[in-house]
């Protein structure tokens, strides 16, 4: 992951600016900006060109363990507990459904449970994912290929993220944050997983604290998506 104040790669931009249409769709779909689903991709592209080589090795151990097979991969997504939990290099290495796959470094396994809720919770299909239910294979392999299921699967854990701190936060304290500094807290919530996010949620209630989320640094890229919001803004 970046620094939690780097400019992102010129390549970067360049390749998440091809998903703009698909971008500019799935966020008034869901109600979220294009600039978040913009900057949590461009982060993990960023953030996958500077270890390329360990990313390209992990990419093609899932090919090779999954054969882009429906079956194959249901039965490792049927092994695991939690996809949240951080697991280790041979743990991926034997689970090829815990890895974040593509230059884009989405999680299949998170992307399996984004997709399962929006096939349940969505009255129609707007997002046109239903093509993948029971048909894991084709979604893998279109993960890999970086096709539009990628933007879709970023704006959904984004809407995931929202969903998760609006009935939660501290109102009066939200109210007065802008929306740039909203999206890099859905940022943060879409590297740090539910979990991470959840659990300090729950020391602010034991410790009866109004809840007051701050952006992540490092890894968790809230503060590097300020950061480059004037870049990502020139696009929308």
């Amino acid at each position: 992951m970046p620094d939690s104040k780097c400019i992102y790669h010129k390549k970067s931009f360049n390749a998440v600016k091809k998903h703009i249409p698909i971008i500019l769709t799935t966020a008034k779909i869901l109600e979220i900006t294009p600039q978040s689903i913009f900057g949590a991709m461009i982060e993990e592209h960023h953030d996958y060109s500077d270890n390329r080589l360990a990313n390209v090795l992990l990419d093609l151990n899932v090919i090779a363990l999954t054969q882009y097979r429906h079956k194959i991969i249901l039965k490792y997504f049927n092994k695991i507990k939690n996809p949240d939990e951080i697991y280790s290099i041979k743990d991926k290495i034997k689970n090829p459904i815990l890895n974040d796959i593509s230059s884009y470094n989405i999680k299949i396994a998170t992307t399996i449970n984004l997709l399962e809720t929006y096939l349940h919770t969505f009255k129609q299909d707007l997002l046109g994912l239903k093509v993948y239910q029971d048909n894991y294979g084709t979604l893998v392999k279109d993960m890999m290929n970086e096709k539009e299921i990628i933007p879709k699967i970023a704006g959904l854990m984004l809407y995931e993220a929202k969903n998760y701190f609006a009935p939660k936060v501290d109102k009066i304290w939200w109210d007065a944050q802008n929306q740039n500094y909203k999206d890099a807290l859905y940022i943060t919530y879409y590297n740090m997983g539910y979990k991470t996010i959840n659990d300090k949620y729950q020391q602010c209630i034991q410790q009866a604290l109004p809840y007051r989320p701050q952006l992540g640094l490092g890894k968790a890229a809230g503060v590097n998506h300020l950061f480059n919001i004037s870049l990502i803004n020139q696009y929308f």
